[in-house]
This record gives structure tokens, sequence and C-alpha cells, in this order.
């Protein structure tokens, strides 16, 4: 078997990786403080998404709610919420929740008109306290 890693979509946060991921592997939970998620000390954290696994992103330990979400290059990504997320609840008759946890799941690539393919993708995820801080 070969176990080379040829990283195929990795800017910044996410990578998708060819490599298949041991169970223990997983079943890890990493947390990573504000900081260092935003890029303003040490290393930004790169998630891996392995074919067969998902991977959650959970904000549930820090109280806040999600409420916007942008990925660069969606054509191998896909996003789930663990309640509605509403681009524009005024404009639409969805009813958002209040989601603190983003699935992130590899997909076959999609070949969408005019978006050129990259070798990796940036997730972008703006997130509110209680008291309205961003």
């Amino acid at each position: 078997m070969n176990r080379r890693c040829i990283p195929w979509l990795f800017i910044g946060a996410i990578a998708v990786s060819g490599w298949p991921m041991p169970l223990a592997q997983a079943q890890s939970a990493v947390t990573i403080s504000a900081d260092r998620a935003q890029g303003l000390t040490g290393v930004t954290p790169v998630v891996h998404l392995w074919s067969g696994y998902g991977t959650n992103l959970s904000f549930l330990p820090t109280n806040e709610r999600i409420v916007q979400v942008w990925i660069d290059d969606p054509a191998r990504v896909a996003l789930d919420f663990d309640e509605p997320l509403c681009p524009a609840v005024a404009e639409s008759e969805c009813v958002s929740g209040n989601p603190s946890v983003i699935h992130l799941r590899r997909i076959q690539g999609l070949n969408f008109e005019h978006l050129p393919s990259a070798s990796g993708t940036l997730l972008t995820v703006i997130t509110e306290a209680t008291n309205g801080e961003r």
C-alpha cells in the first residue's frame, strides 16, 4: 500500500489527504486557543480530512454560536451544522438555530464552471458569544 501523503486540499485551515487514518486519530480531540485559531500566535491549525471520515469543529466548550462560515473552494469539502445556519434569515423561510458544531466531510471533487482548481482551501468561521462579541 502506498502511504505517501499528497495533500491536494491545503491552504491555511483545511487539508485533504489520501492517507488512511488510524482509528485512534479519528477519535481524538484537540483544543485550540482563539489566538492560535486566528493565526495571531503559533502555527495556524490545519484540519486534515480523510476519505471515509468526518471531522467536527465544535464551539460548544466556548459557549459561542456560529453566525457565518466561508470555505474558499467548496469543490472537495461538504459542510453541515448541528442546527440550521441560514444565509439571510430575514430574506428566507429558513429558521436559523444556534449552531455550535461544524461537520466537515471530504467529497469527490466537483467541477464548478469558472472556479479554478486549487491545491487547498481556507475555512473562515465567525462565531458570536452570548454577550454579542464576535
